[in-house]
């Protein structure tokens, strides 16, 4: 049989136990394996979770394969606080997890964020939630591990990259704090001047957009840069503001959130930047406001990751 990964309702079965249902699947060499125990997986996702939380409620769970949920039922026993971020490479088995039980009440406040291959959408909003919890303990289902090595080594290196992100936000944010609170404080006029970044909601439905940022292919579409103007909203990165007005294309918006001294140089003693609106983190180097005068929508990025 060719080699295959369970993407349909014919890989997956459903059987009874005397506690709950328990779910094989079958892998890519035809086999069929149970994802839990045949007798009680109540029960096994008990143990596992008592061995986890044996020092306490961890605030986050990072979870590789879900199975049925059991292990989701066992936390909630446990801990009414603790998030999980699970991943579950095999589509087919998500969408039993999520037709045993309703998880409304997890989904809705944020407790559980699932991510579901092959695809992982929203991996991305996913890593941004990961906050402050740096070192969360990570649970790989070890039948998923020996029978999908493949896809669990992807959903590791999609956890790596999200932790590997999440560390060096908190590194930087840790770094800029004082320059951060420093220029808020001298930017508390421009930010109470400005208007919030908030009404920029809906107001360009379905007007296509551009995102313009440094480097070498900027150069290579100036020229359709120049021609779709007045027709798309283009958006600059703070560092290509400079080449775009420099080449006549003022922007409708340059977006910036870097606080240091050396950034807030690509927004000053600029070409006339025209009708550019600037949209900035409120702790921009203050001399970057200058040139936007009454063109300023403001934000804060610790208020978007809440």
């Amino acid at each position: 049989m060719p080699d295959r990964t369970p993407a349909e309702a014919d890989d997956l079965r459903i059987d009874p136990t005397p506690t709950g249902p328990t779910a094989s699947v079958r892998t890519p060499d035809g086999r069929w394996i149970r994802l839990h125990s045949g007798r009680d997986p109540v029960a096994e996702a008990e143990r596992r979770v008592a061995t986890l939380m044996a020092g306490g409620e961890p605030p986050l769970i990072i979870c590789i394969g879900l199975g049925l949920g059991y292990i989701l039922d066992a936390i909630e026993r446990r801990s009414s606080t603790t998030r999980v971020l699970a991943i579950e490479p095999l589509a087919p088995v998500a969408q039993a997890m999520l037709a045993r039980r309703s998880w409304q009440d997890w989904l809705a406040s944020g407790r559980l964020t699932l991510l579901v291959g092959p695809g992982y959408a929203g991996a991305g909003e996913a890593a941004r939630s990961l906050g402050a919890d740096l070192a969360p303990p990570i649970v790989v289902d070890p039948v998923l591990e020996r029978e999908f090595g493949a896809q669990v080594a992807e959903a590791r290196d999609l956890v790596n990259h999200a932790l590997f992100g999440a560390r060096a936000n908190a590194e930087a944010r840790k770094a800029f704090a004082p320059r951060y609170l420093l220029n808020t404080i001298r930017n508390i006029p421009v930010i109470a001047g400005s208007a919030d970044v908030s009404a920029l909601d809906d107001a360009f439905t379905n007007v296509p957009a551009v995102v313009v940022a440094a480097g070498p292919s900027l150069d290579r579409n100036i020229a359709e840069l120049r021609r779709i103007r007045g027709r798309a909203l283009i958006i600059a990165v703070d560092t290509a503001l400079r080449p775009l007005l420099e080449a006549g294309i003022a922007p409708e918006l340059v977006v910036a959130i870097d606080p240091s001294e050396v950034n807030g140089r690509h927004l000053r003693n600029l070409p006339d930047p025209g009708q550019t609106w600037l949209v900035g983190e409120g702790s921009l180097e203050p001399a970057a406001f200058e040139q936007f005068s009454g063109r300023t929508f403001t934000f804060s990025v610790l208020a978007l990751h809440l």
